[in-house]
Formats: C-alpha cells, structure tokens, sequence
C-alpha cells in the first residue's frame, strides 16, 4: 500500500516523534523534555495533563516508561498568525522533471522540526507547487542545510527520485563544496580535517556537535582562498556528511566560523540556555549568521545520468563582510609624531 505524502502547504496538528532503541525505558515526560528541549518542564507536564500527547495513538501518563519503536504524538498549537509560505524566497538555480536545485537564503528553516511547523522552505515548496503552479506535486529534500547556512539545496520532486538521490550521496559521488569566513589566520594554505563527531552531551536536544573518538567519522578539506587579516575566507569540500560538520571541525582546528554563536570556541561547553533563533552581534558588514555558504554541487543526474554542475554566488550579507575585512586588512597603520 503506498503511504500518501504528507501536504505540508497547510499547518500540522500533530507531530509525531519516534522513540530511538537507545531511549528505551525512558520515562515520557523526560523523553519529551529532550524532544521539546525549547519547552520547561511545567510546559512539557501541562501538554501530558491537557491530552495533546498520545503513546501509538492512546493515552499516556507522565511516568510512563517507553519502549522503542513508540509513536509519540504531540498536539501542534495553532500559529499565533498566520502562516504565510508565501513569503519565503524560492530562488530557483536548476529545474527538470525530476530534480528542483535552490539557492536558500540564511535564516530559514529547511524543513518542519521541532518549534518550527509552520514558515520553512518545505512549507513554501509546497505551497509553491500547489498554489502558484496549480500541480499536485509534494517535494522532498535530498539533504539538509542549516537554518543560519545559504546556498545550494536540491530537491526531488519524487519519492523514486529523491531514492535515487540519497543512493549516489551515500555511495558518495556527489560533490559539495561550500565557502565560509573563519577567524583568524590559518596556518597551512590545504588540509584536510580528519575526526570523528558526536552530539556534545551537554548540548539541549542534541543541536551541538564535538570531536569524539567514539563518534562516526568524518572528514572535511580546505583550502585557503583569501587572507583577510583577522579572518580567513576558505573554501571547504565535504567528504562526508555529518550535522554540523564545518562548524564543529573548523571549530575544532582552532578557527570557528565566523558569527557563529554556537561554536564560539574549540573545545567549549555548549550553553545550555541556548535557543536556535539566537544571534550573533553583528559582525563585519553587519554579518549576523555563521559565515556559511554551500556554493558548488556536482553529480551525475540521478535518471538521464548527464553531469549537473550548480553553483550559487556568495549571499550577500557575506560579500559585505568580506568587503569590510578587506577594507580593514589593507589600511595602512595611523603614524604617531614620535615623541
């Protein structure tokens, strides 16, 4: 029987989240507290006592414990305005019967998770489709960015299709290349950063990521592009596709992105207060996200097998930062009257 895909033009009422084989035992309301990290614990006992969580579609209580393979359903509330998809930029680099390539803008959410349901780009896809186009067509993401991160994003407009897609990423031919401003100077023009990554155990929800010699492998290259002075713009080419993966290895090497507010510094705790919608103070250029941008994606097109090169150009937001350093690195120093 084949599932329908879900219309994620029109908001949720409910969210189901699966309980993971390494959660096994655990009691509700604490599995829930680590799903809706951005919730309180009253706020997550208040959801259990008013009915809008359910355990494989019956009732639950709080002290409950859980067995692997649960389906915990979580009651959405209704947008505080209303949605409007509408809005959020579709920027179009690539498109054929089969395959849909953006170029995303930093700031918006890739796909519904967590607190947000309502305005991302899935949301806006959807209603693209089915609204402007007027064609009965759900497309799904072949792969993630973050929130804060721009560029390249492709997309299938099948289940087929997108299956073909992650065949390719997990036989790893295709190739991604991304741009980012890191701080300071790095000492040799190529390298490559070979360690392992796994959830930082003090961050809320899993959201951070460390070097752990018990974490999966991973490797990013790089290679210096422009000296800026206090930062450097480098070009990196991903080998392997772990979350956070640049941020957490070039934090590692001792040069963190740019206005990232999450990897502030190699080998630093994880706030534990922190929120995704936090920001950085503004940077150069009135940067204010993690100076990331996915610029190149190279493949063999996944049904006619002809080779797609896309590329998207740096956003603008970094262009002035790279501006700014550029200004800074090359004016000459004030001469003081000696006295």
């Amino acid at each position: 029987m084949k599932i329908p895909i879900r219309d994620y033009s029109r908001p949720p009422e409910w969210v189901t989240y699966q309980v993971p084989p390494e959660r096994q035992g655990l009691r509700l309301d604490h599995f829930l507290a680590e799903c809706l990290h951005w919730r309180s614990r009253n706020q997550v006992q208040d959801l259990i006592r008013t009915g809008k969580i359910k355990r494989n579609g019956g009732p639950v209580k709080k002290s409950m414990r859980l067995n692997a393979g649960d389906a915990i359903d979580v009651k959405v509330p209704p947008p505080a305005r209303e949605p409007r998809p509408d809005l959020i930029p579709i920027d179009i680099v690539y498109e054929d019967e089969d395959l849909l390539c953006l170029n995303k803008s930093a700031g918006v959410v890739c796909h519904p998770v967590g607190q947000f349901q309502y305005e991302t780009l899935v949301n806006a896809l959807h209603w693209h489709f089915a609204h402007k186009r007027g064609v009965e067509l759900f497309p799904q993401l072949c792969h993630r960015l973050d929130r804060e991160t721009s560029g390249l994003l492709l997309i299938a407009k099948t289940p087929e299709v997108r299956a073909l897609v992650q065949s390719l990423w997990e036989q790893r031919r295709v190739e991604k290349r991304y741009l980012a401003l890191v701080r300071g100077r790095l000492s040799c023009q190529q390298g490559s950063i070979e360690a392992p990554l796994a959830p930082h155990p003090d961050s809320p929800g899993g959201l951070k990521m460390h070097v752990d010699p018990e974490g999966q492998r991973a490797r990013t290259d790089y290679r210096v592009i422009e000296d800026l002075g206090t930062c450097t713009l480098v070009e990196l080419d991903l080998k392997t596709g772990r979350q956070h993966q640049i941020r957490a290895h070039m934090s590692h090497l001792g040069h963190p992105l740019l206005a990232d507010t999450l990897y502030l510094q190699a080998g630093g705790a994880a706030p534990s207060r922190w929120r995704p919608e936090q920001q950085a103070p503004a940077g150069p250029g009135g940067l204010c996200r993690q100076a990331l941008h996915a610029s190149q994606l190279a493949m063999l097109h996944p049904v006619s097998g002809a080779r797609l090169q896309l590329e998207a150009p740096l956003a603008p937001d970094i262009v002035a930062a790279i501006e700014a350093l550029r200004a800074v690195a090359t004016d000459p120093p004030s001469k003081e009257s000696p006295e």
